[in-house]
Parts: C-alpha cells; structure tokens; sequence
C-alpha cells in the first residue's frame, strides 16, 4: 500500500539478458539461486552438468520438453514444471521449446 515507495525503487531501464553457457540467458543469479532461460531446437540436446548440492526446477515456457535424468523421463507442455532432485547425474533438455531452469 506504500505505493509512493514503490515507485520510488522502480527501474525503468530495458533489462537486457546476460548470454550464458549453452546458449541460455540468465535471467537472475545471486549467491542463493540463479533461473536460465534455454532456447530448445528441435534435434539438439541440452545437458546440464549435475550438482547433487543443489535442485533443479524446469518449466516449459512455450512449446513441449523433453527432460531426461537417468532413467527418468518426463515430457513438459507450455507451463508445465517439474522438480529434479540434487543429482550428479546430467540433465538433458531436448524438444522444441524454450524452459526455465531455476538452480536452488
């Protein structure tokens, strides 16, 4: 209800996305947690080195994923998330789609 102080703290700047590994863009990163967007090409895979310190949550932002972690498999539509558990094993993006990965 402050919303004088609101205004006063908003950045008006275009945000403009930071490039990162495999083509991503990073949306956020601090020292508590980081959220990647991926840009999914059909025929191309994506895989991400595990870390079993932390977790995982991807979630299709438009078209359809596919995401592999050992034996799992787990297909997800525009807005669908799924929760991937720390793990050395590698996460493997594939489909035609762009995903948020959001590191905890």
């Amino acid at each position: 209800l402050h919303l004088d102080k609101a205004l006063a703290v908003l950045d008006y700047h275009k945000y403009i996305p930071q490039k990162s590994e495999s083509g991503s863009h990073v949306v956020c990163r601090c020292k508590y947690f980081e959220s990647m967007v991926y840009s999914l090409k059909a025929g191309e895979d994506v895989s991400l080195p595990g870390d079993d310190s932390r977790f995982e949550a991807v979630v299709s932002i438009e078209g359809e994923a596919v995401i592999t972690v050992g034996d799992s498999v787990v297909t997800l539509a525009a807005g669908e998330c799924a929760f991937i558990s720390a793990s050395e094993l590698p996460l493997v993006m594939s489909g035609e789609a762009s995903v948020m990965v959001c590191r905890v």
